[in-house]
């Protein structure tokens, strides 16, 4: 199975972007400098994405415990 991008879950993946390493369409990918980078990153330097799954997380994990202890 191929990938799908991660914008658009309907249009498969034309590649993987050079700085989030997240898969990406044709209509998401714009290559720079001979690099494939999705419109999310674009004006980034290749490395330097932070993980948005991983801040996601901690924001959800911040906002249980503020539940948590308001409920005490």
């Amino acid at each position: 199975m191929l990938a799908k991008c991660y914008l658009h879950p309907r249009e498969e993946a034309a590649g993987k972007c050079d700085v989030c390493k997240k898969p990406v369409c044709r209509k998401c990918a714009k290559k720079t400098e001979g690099k494939l980078i999705c419109r999310n990153c674009q004006g980034k330097k290749p490395g330097s994405a932070v993980d948005t799954d991983e801040l996601e997380r901690q924001e959800r994990i911040e906002k249980a415990k503020e539940a948590s202890r308001r409920n005490r």
